[in-house]
């Protein structure tokens, strides 16, 4: 069997003949993607910056800072204590207990959207049962046959949600949270840069206070006077830093630019899912056109 190849004029001719195919396609398509596109929930994003609250190697106060132009200090490394508490952030257990403390289990699994006239989030009633305040996931191994959300479901609920990047030319970092009520990302996002504050903050502290427990202990085992000062100057800068610690809402990561509420939805995107699966249903008629010609004339 001899193979014919269409050429250029001969494929726009099948294609002239198909437009109607190809037109009706395309704009079922177009409609489609319009419901489907509006049937998705609005999200709003919030947004913060966030720099390191303390400057490594140096005893500059705030006030001997450079204060021209943009005023931002060009760091090529991160400090320690930021990098740390960018670790911690996206951690399992503090993630988990964030959400335990604020109690945000319903509104990180069970929500599903917002309604923009009544001010009010709508809770996806297979999950969660608003009325009597229970979880209604289906599952065999509980004695109830229903379960909450375990909390390995609530993680990854909550960095679907959380945006971390780090700035190295400017030892930034950008932090935005999406959610369905403008209102709430914002509190979200505060809550969740407080959190990780006071985590860092208590962490330091009870650092120091080992380290004090530690260094009486050997003040009373020792009886060399040398020591004895070397220690007491060594409780003395461990005191210093507990005051320090005690008396900075801002231990580890300091406001730059704190969260605003958004005044319009960042997702969904409809003019691209639109535009997308326009193109995509009229490329895909025109390649089944073809490839059905083909077929025929074999």
């Amino acid at each position: 069997m001899d193979e014919r190849r269409l050429n250029f004029s001969e494929i726009i001719e099948i294609l002239k003949l198909n437009k109607k195919l190809i037109y009706r396609n395309s704009l079922i398509f177009f409609f489609l993607s319009i419901v489907i596109s509006c049937s998705i929930p609005d999200r709003y994003t919030s947004h913060a910056v966030l720099a390191s609250s303390e400057v490594e190697g140096s005893n500059l106060s705030k006030s001997s800072l450079p204060t021209s132009g943009l005023g931002i200090i060009s760091m090529n490394s991160i400090s320690p204590r930021m990098q740390q508490a960018l670790e911690i952030m996206e951690s399992w257990e503090f993630i988990e207990n964030f959400i335990s403390e604020n109690k945000l289990e319903v509104y990180i699994y069970a929500v599903e959207g917002w309604d923009e006239d009544t001010h009010q989030l709508e809770i996806n009633s297979d999950l969660y049962h608003l009325g009597e305040s229970k979880w209604i996931i289906e599952s065999d191994e509980s004695p109830t046959g229903y379960r909450p959300p375990s909390s390995y479901d609530l993680y990854e609920k909550f960095l679907s949600m959380i945006n971390i990047d780090f700035d190295g030319t400017k030892g930034l970092v950008k932090i935005s949270l999406e959610y369905y009520s403008p209102e709430m990302a914002k509190n979200f996002l505060i809550s969740y840069i407080n959190s990780i504050n006071q985590h860092m903050r208590k962490k330091k502290l009870d650092q120091v206070e080992t380290n004090i427990e530690y260094l009486q202990e050997q003040i009373e085992k020792t009886n060399i006077a040398v020591m004895k000062e070397y220690f007491y100057s060594t409780i003395q800068e461990q005191l210093r830093q507990k005051m320090l610690a005690e008396a900075s809402s801002e231990f580890a990561l300091t406001l730059v630019s704190k969260p605003m509420k958004a005044e319009y939805p960042s997702s969904p995107s409809r003019l691209i899912i639109v535009l997308f699966w326009t193109i995509l249903s009229f490329i895909l008629t025109i390649l089944w056109i073809l490839i059905k010609e083909f077929r025929e004339q074999d």
